[in-house]
């Protein structure tokens, strides 16, 4: 397989981990939605390590991207990726850049030749060299930008009824910190940094059904131009309060949203071992947060995504999720909580039917191995 072969079979889903590798804060997936010409949506990560607006439009059909401000321009995801690295200050060359895309998805590293528009191809020693040298190459950890806490001035503590009926306690939504934003009528979610507690930022969750019909169900807050957001892959929502019962139990369940962490505290409140990815991604910063807790063993708890167990689209999602188990198999043991009697309705939680259903899915977890 070359390398644009290699570019072609990326489906939405790695382009979307390999997205949140490169720091990407949010991304909309408007793959299923009529009408859309654009499959994702996300900041612009060509041109800005952080923040940046949501202008970066990724085309599947064509595998090209296109930045609709500064950039103004198309590439592909080799040149993104090596766009990317060099606001960061590393220089990629193109086999380096090929062994990164495979070294997030967990493909074989093989001789991948450029494709067209990239110049003279190098001899595959070369390539092996190159590929080495990468490997050595510590790549820098996010800065994450730490907000002034008087933020919270503008906001009240009042707990609105919309998450209590999700299965939210009043205790659970103390202890994150759950406020209500009634200028903006959305719900207030805070994000702390997993090894000082500091503010990094703020997700509102809009009660707007006109913002929920744009796909902007859970928006970072802006507020006197500042943006409360931050890369996503460079943190765990929940770690900074739920890292010492984690510690304890030595075990983590990890789901996608900030809601579930909420439900498990609820269902659990002195040993709630659960943290939220903030998406459907593992990066492998997530994966050292979570070695570092000395886990023995870790359950992936995501979104139901298919109804029907034996389709093409769902046949993709579980080797998506194996793809993602198998960042940590090598170190612990880790499970899938995969739904495959139709007790949760699509894009439903396993936390969000309650206790009982979350414990049924418990029992019915898979291991997961290493491919060898």
């Amino acid at each position: 397989m070359d390398a644009k072969e290699l570019m072609e079979s990326i489906t939405l889903d790695q382009m979307q981990t390999l997205l949140t590798e490169l720091g990407a804060q949010h991304i909309l997936d408007h793959s299923e939605q009529p009408n859309k010409k654009e499959d994702l949506i996300t900041n612009t990560i060509c041109h800005h390590v952080s923040d940046g607006n949501m202008k970066l439009y990724y085309y599947h059909d064509s595998q090209k991207f296109h930045c609709y401000t500064d950039c103004s321009s198309n590439f592909n995801i080799f040149e993104l990726v090596m766009k990317n690295h060099k606001l960061k200050g590393i220089s990629l060359s193109f086999p380096e850049t090929v062994s990164w895309i495979c070294l997030k998805l967990g493909i074989k590293q093989s001789h991948y030749q450029k494709p067209d528009g990239f110049g003279n191809e190098k001899k595959e020693n070369e390539e092996l060299l190159y590929y080495k040298k990468f490997k050595r190459r510590k790549e820098p950890e996010a800065e994450l930008v730490k907000h002034d806490e008087r933020i919270f001035y503008m906001f009240s503590h009042h707990h609105h009824q919309s998450f209590l009926e999700d299965g939210i306690s009043h205790e659970a939504m103390n202890k994150f910190e759950i406020q209500f934003d009634y200028y903006r009528h959305r719900v207030v979610i805070p994000h702390r940094k997993h090894d000082d507690g500091s503010l990094i930022g703020i997700k509102t969750r809009s009660l707007n059904q006109w913002e929920i019909d744009k796909g902007f169900k859970y928006i970072p807050l802006t507020h006197d131009d500042v943006l409360y957001s931050y890369p996503t892959y460079a943190n765990l929502y929940g770690y900074w309060q739920n890292k010492e019962i984690i510690k304890r139990l030595k075990k983590v369940i990890l789901f996608e949203a900030e809601k579930s962490v909420l439900q498990v505290e609820s269902m659990y409140p002195d040993n709630n071992f659960s943290l939220a990815l903030c998406g459907s991604n593992l990066s492998s910063f997530q994966v050292k947060l979570i070695l570092d807790l000395g886990v023995e063993e870790v359950f992936l708890a995501l979104d139901k995504e298919n109804s029907n167990t034996l389709d093409e689209k769902s046949i993709e999602y579980q080797k998506k999720l194996i793809r993602m188990a198998r960042m940590l198999a090598q170190y612990v043991r880790v499970y899938v909580i995969y739904d495959d009697d139709g007790v949760l309705e699509l894009k439903q939680s396993p936390s969000d039917k309650g206790k009982e259903v979350l414990e049924e899915l418990m029992n019915k977890k898979k291991e997961i191995f290493t491919e060898e």
